[in-house]
């Protein structure tokens, strides 16, 4: 009957137990879902209802719960915005850093959401979640945002008619078709000073 009376009215949630003389209730493998107040309803012998109630706390270090993409494209003028949802007790707090480790500007953190209004390539670059409370020393979760667009288009036949393609914003192939008048006299050089 303790038993009984030490479930209440409610199902207990998974991994919470009442031991067997109904007077201590188990916790197993504790987590956040677990937090939440517990109450005992029991009768003495006379027949008059007892009831003991407490508050559960369940501590957990911050954690990143959005799975955020490794690179987002763009395009110029508009509005990038990238979630980041995290849990933990005590509730984390949570700030987005710019490319140089800095916390953005107050208009482009909304919540804990990323927003960059009319993107351009000065914006452009990585971007870190980080997410700390008392229970942890922090956690990172990083995107990198990029500027979309099209590749320029270019014909010549000189070196000088190839101008340098930012290929930090922008991913493409290149196709080459090359014609010499006089095999034994030409030489061919490519080069890409923007190679890493």
């Amino acid at each position: 009957a303790a038993a009984a009376a030490a479930a209440g009215t409610h199902k207990l949630p998974a991994g919470v137990v009442v031991g067997p003389s109904g007077k201590f209730l188990f916790l197993r493998n504790a987590h956040l879902g677990l937090a939440g107040r517990y109450t005992c309803r029991a009768e003495d012998s006379m027949a008059v209802p007892l009831v003991m109630s407490t508050q559960l706390r369940v501590y957990a270090p911050a954690k990143v719960l959005t799975t955020i993409p490794h690179t987002v494209y763009a395009s110029t003028g508009e509005t990038v915005s990238i979630p980041c949802y995290v849990a933990g007790y005590p509730v984390p707090r949570t700030v987005w850093l710019n490319k140089y480790g800095r916390a953005v500007g107050q208009d482009m953190q909304v919540g804990s959401r990323l927003v960059l209004k009319s993107f351009s390539r000065e914006l452009a670059g990585d971007y870190s979640c980080f997410s700390q409370n008392s229970r942890v020393a922090g956690m990172k979760a990083r995107v990198s945002v990029q500027l979309a667009g099209e590749v320029p288009r270019f014909f010549g036949d000189s070196y000088a008619a190839y101008p340098a393609v930012p290929s930090s914003y922008v991913r493409f192939n290149a196709s080459l078709r090359l014609k010499t008048t006089d095999a034994s006299r030409t030489q061919l050089v490519l080069l890409n000073r923007q190679h890493s």
